[in-house]
């Protein structure tokens, strides 16, 4: 019934029938035309996606965590709009599958985030020049 609700809500703002075509074109489009298989294309995203916001906020201490969000964040919001069409397309949504795709998106970048921050000299904090707390 809350599903029913919500696609009823959602839908009365957007087209969902047009936007569930577009959304699986894009998605098929990229796994065929770069032959990865979807598991493999939610690991090379991801990485694409962290590797590209590392370069930009190369100059931040914090670019490994940014980063790690917005892969994060990618990955949420893929799977919210997964969740709302298959629901709307046809009432049955694999959770499952979805921790699958999230843990495959985030494995890698998270790994490189964490040996980044404590490794690399660039974004490690230095608490040495701060004074201590009283």
């Amino acid at each position: 019934m809350i599903y029913a609700a919500m696609i009823y809500t959602v839908s009365t703002f957007v087209p969902l029938a047009f936007f569930h075509d577009l959304w699986r074109t894009l998605k098929y489009r990229a796994e065929f035309g770069a032959r990865f298989s979807p598991d493999e294309l939610h690991v090379h995203i991801g990485l694409l996606i962290f590797l590209s916001l590392l370069y930009i906020l190369r100059k931040s201490r914090h670019a490994p965590l940014i980063a790690l969000a917005a892969v994060g964040a990618v990955q949420f919001a893929n799977e919210l709009i997964d969740f709302i069409l298959i629901i709307f397309a046809d009432d049955s949504w694999n959770w499952k599958s979805a921790v699958k795709d999230t843990v495959k998106s985030i494995f890698w970048p998270a790994i490189l985030a964490g040996l980044l921050k404590h490794s690399h000299p660039d974004f490690q904090t230095d608490f040495r020049n701060k004074p201590a707390p009283k």
